[in-house]
């Protein structure tokens, strides 16, 4: 056989392997990234924000909210903003940093708005509409985990149920360099014209 010959059909056989061997490590490669992924969907906190107890006491003085943790790990709550709409306007805000830990399976209960005066009757008889909104920012309690969320929920009284309605809860991932949440950039677009449902819906 010509020498020509053999040696081309050498290169080849040398590039079919080295495309082979290419394949397979591509394949290794997105196997082990799945799994990681995996892993770390797998190994994270999950934060739900709630009313604390379906109805609230008969003089609706204080709105509390509790934050759990579904999650296999704990949570570090790295920043909270809160905002009351009283009859369509705006309340006094609160935004500051935060370091509490959420234990895995725990609830942390959130002390958020004190409704003062006749306020909490006037809402309770439905003569004034309270609305109210809070977000906060998590990550793992881990120092090289630089993975973080934002959840949040809006909901707003109603005196036909003596009970707080949701109108949105969610959850998003943010970038890991992210210091603080602005509710201006979750709130729904219906936020300040949505009602309650009543007690037929």
């Amino acid at each position: 056989m010509d020498s020509n010959i053999i040696a081309a059909f050498a290169s080849l056989v040398a590039a079919l392997a080295a495309l082979t061997a290419a394949l397979i490590a591509w394949q290794q490669g997105r196997q082990t990234e799945k799994a990681l992924n995996l892993s770390l969907a797998e190994s994270r906190p999950i934060l739900c924000l709630d009313i604390a107890g379906e109805k609230l006491p008969s003089d609706l003085s204080r709105v509390k909210f509790v934050v759990r943790n579904s999650g296999p790990i704990p949570a570090r709550l790295i920043y909270k903003s809160t905002q009351p709409w009283v009859n369509g306007e705006t309340e006094k805000s609160t935004m500051h940093a935060d370091v509490d830990i959420v234990l895995p399976g725990e609830d942390h209960i959130i002390s958020s708005f004190d409704l003062t005066g006749e306020l909490p009757a006037q809402v309770i008889n439905g003569d004034v509409s309270l609305k109210y909104a809070i977000a906060i920012l998590y990550g793992p309690t881990t120092r090289n985990d630089k993975r973080r969320w934002i959840t949040d929920a809006w909901v707003a009284f109603s005196c036909r149920k003596k009970a707080f309605a949701l109108r949105k809860r969610d959850e998003i991932e943010v970038d890991s360099r992210m210091m603080s949440c602005n509710l201006k950039d979750l709130e729904p677009e219906d936020w300040l014209q949505w009602q309650p449902p009543s007690l037929n819906q």
